[in-house]
């Protein structure tokens, strides 16, 4: 009707398309930041609690994953094979690999490419962030404090920006709040492929959300 059309209108109004851009780009550039410290300072790979990120390097970089071969058991060997199901941040990553190996110096170019794939899907969740906040409260300042109050997360920087691949399953469920709160509901079938292919557990999660909001 009218009135919902007006204020559709008037909250897309508040920040224009081109302040967007320039608003995923500081954002992008703050993620950069953010997950500097693999680049340079430690191997997430090596670490207990963040050993899949071997997984995902050894997927750009295309060779075996050095765990591969000496998986102990039966479950350790399920854990590695479902991480090579989980392609779309290391190929995203792929390409960016390409172009700064041998130009970086110290830097592990594996580990940077996967950081800027990351940035890129952390970057757009906050945008969106900040779009669904304007829809719902048509002020920007709260919109703002949303997507810094995410970007500001403990588990921002020390997991989804070191190389795993939970930016890309968050910025794909953010995705599916957009749509359902925008009424784009025939856009959930394209979602839910890209999700999948980001992390299995998208599935499940994406379903009963959508359920939810529908009842």
């Amino acid at each position: 009707n009218v009135a919902e059309f007006s204020y559709k209108e008037q909250s897309n109004s508040l920040i224009p398309p081109q302040r967007r851009a320039l608003l995923w780009v500081l954002f992008f550039l703050i993620c950069m930041g953010l997950g500097y410290p693999p680049l340079n300072r430690y191997d997430p790979g090596k670490l207990e609690g963040t050993s899949d990120v071997a997984e995902y390097r050894a997927i750009v970089v295309g060779r075996e994953s050095p765990g591969a071969s000496g998986a102990a058991g039966v479950f350790d060997r399920l854990a590695q094979s479902e991480n090579y199901y989980r392609i779309l941040v290391p190929y995203v990553a792929k390409p960016f690999y390409w172009l700064v190996r041998g130009h970086v110096g110290t830097w592990d170019p594996a580990l940077l490419s996967l950081l800027i794939a990351n940035s890129i899907f952390t970057a757009t969740t906050a945008c969106l962030l900040v779009v669904v906040g304007l829809r719902l409260t048509l002020d920007t300042s709260t919109a703002l404090l949303g997507a810094t109050l995410f970007l500001l997360n403990f588990c921002l920087a020390n997991l989804s920006l070191i190389g795993l691949v939970d930016s890309a399953e968050g910025c794909f469920l953010m995705v599916i709040a957009w749509s359902l709160l925008s009424g784009r509901w025939f856009l959930l079938p394209l979602w839910g492929i890209f999700g999948a292919l980001a992390k299995e557990t998208f599935v499940p999660l994406s379903a009963l959300f959508v359920f939810g909001w529908w009842i």
